[in-house]
C-alpha cells in the first residue's frame, strides 16, 4: 500500500485559509507566509523560498546599457492591490525624477480603464511580455519600483537584486527587512514613496541579499530532500 503524501506550495500572503489542514506538508516562499502558518497552529510547514535561474540572469546583466531615455520600472499585476496607482501619482507627484525618468509598466491590467491613468507621455505601458523582454527591461532600467500592499517573496524583486538594478522593495518581508532596510517603503515613517524617488538611486542598492541562496542550479534537488525528510517527520 502505497503511503502518498500531498504536499501544498504557497508563493504569495493572499491565499485561502480553508482545507489547509488537509495537506502533509506546506511549503511557502517567505518568512512572512511561514510565520502566518505558524500562527494559525500549522506545524509542519518548510520555508523554502522561489527560485532564480542565476546563469540566465547574469547572461542578461552582461548585455550592453540603452542610450535611450532612462526610466524606472514597475513589472507585476496592474492592480491597486499591488500599488500601481500609488506608483503613478507618486511620479508624477516627484520634483525631479519625472523629468529624468520615463515610467515604465509591465503586467496584466486588473484596473478597469487602466489606459485613462496614462495620459504624461513620459508614462509606458507595455502590458505582458515575454520573460525574456522582462529580464532585459530590468537590466536596462535604472530602478524597479515594487509598491505592493501586501507579498511573499516577489521573484522580480530577486530577479532584479540579482542583476544589481536598485530596487524599492514592497514592506512586510523580513528577508528585505533584514539585508537591505533601506530600500524598503515605509511610509508609516514619514517618508513617502515621492520622495523616495527623489533621491539617488544608489542608495536602493541590495548588496548585501544573500541572492546565491536563491539560485535555482541547487534548489531542485535540496528541496526534494527537505520535503521528503520534512513529510516524514
Amino acid at each position: 500500500m502505497l503511503n502518498i503524501q500531498s504536499v501544498l506550495d504557497i508563493r504569495d500572503r493572499f491565499y485561502h485559509e480553508g482545507g489547509l489542514k488537509a495537506y502533509d506538508s506546506i511549503i511557502c516562499a517567505s518568512q512572512n507566509i511561514y510565520l502566518d502558518l505558524r500562527s494559525r497552529g500549522l506545524k509542519k510547514v518548510l520555508l523554502k523560498s522561489v527560485p532564480i535561474d542565476l546563469s540566465e540572469i547574469r547572461a542578461v546583466a552582461r548585455l550592453s546599457r540603452s542610450e535611450a531615455k532612462p526610466f524606472i520600472l514597475f513589472v507585476g499585476v496592474v492592480s491597486h492591490g499591488k500599488g500601481v496607482l500609488k506608483l503613478i501619482e507618486s511620479y508624477k507627484a516627484t520634483k525631479t525624477c519625472k523629468e529624468n525618468f520615463n515610467l515604465v509598466i509591465i503586467g496584466p491590467s486588473h484596473i478597469k480603464n487602466f489606459d485613462e491613468y496614462l495620459i504624461e507621455r513620459n508614462i509606458e505601458y507595455l502590458g505582458v511580455v515575454e520573460r525574456k523582454i522582462v529580464l532585459e527591461t530590468i537590466q536596462q532600467s535604472s530602478l524597479l519600483v515594487l509598491p505592493s500592499e501586501s507579498e511573499g517573496m516577489p521573484r522580480v524583486a530577486l530577479e532584479a537584486i540579482g542583476l544589481g538594478v536598485p530596487t524599492i522593495l514592497p514592506r512586510g518581508i523580513p528577508e528585505f527587512d533584514t539585508f537591505c532596510r533601506n530600500c524598503v517603503l515605509d511610509e508609516d515613517n514619514g517618508k513617502p514613496l515621492s520622495a523616495m524617488l527623489d533621491e539617488p538611486f544608489h542608495r536602493y542598492l541590495s548588496k548585501d541579499f544573500p541572492i546565491n541562496d536563491y539560485d535555482s542550479a541547487h534548489y531542485c534537488d535540496e528541496l526534494a530532500h527537505s520535503v521528503y525528510k520534512h513529510v516524514s517527520l
